[in-house]
């Protein structure tokens, strides 16, 4: 991946992870149930990677919030250009389905590990799937002009 697919799927993690967040904070509100991901990070870390008191804590949550989104957003583009496939928006659900199920599977070990979890609810899982298919949408938007250029130029490559 070059430096320009590097800076378009990063920046595609970012529109993605803040979509995403929006709308677990808007879902949050809703249901009157904490989805705020990168709070709960903060509760996980607080006490266990830094000290109870420490005032890093939130910031390191958001951090590795848009840390894993921006990952994720990278493997996405590589994936799609990789397979010189199109972002369309079947894909693009497809990949936030699977990578919602996966986060379901890495929040529910994190809170099983933990010595005092946050106390959370089956909606918080529902509404993980969901959020993921929105970061997912997003990511594929970005990324769709910086793939497609990709695969007209490997067709003209092959004439």
């Amino acid at each position: 991946m070059n430096d320009r697919d590097l800076a378009r799927a990063t920046a595609a993690g970012i529109m993605g992870t803040s979509t995403m967040t929006f709308f677990s904070y808007l879902a949050s509100s809703a249901v009157g149930d904490n989805f705020r991901e990168p709070v709960l990070l903060d509760g996980l870390i607080r006490g266990t990677l830094l000290p109870a008191r420490s005032r890093i804590a939130r910031p390191a949550g958001w951090a590795l919030h848009y840390a894993m989104g921006c990952s994720l957003a990278n493997l996405f583009h590589y994936s799609w250009k990789r397979s010189h496939t199109k972002p369309t928006l079947l894909r693009a659900l497809l990949y936030g389905g699977c990578s919602g199920l996966a986060a379901i599977a890495w929040w529910h070990t994190a809170f099983r590990l933990h010595p005092n979890p946050p106390h959370v609810r089956m909606p918080f899982y529902i509404q993980l799937v969901a959020a993921h298919l929105i970061y997912s949408m997003s990511v594929a938007r970005v990324c769709s002009a910086s793939v497609q250029s990709s695969i007209k130029t490997r067709r003209h490559e092959k004439k």
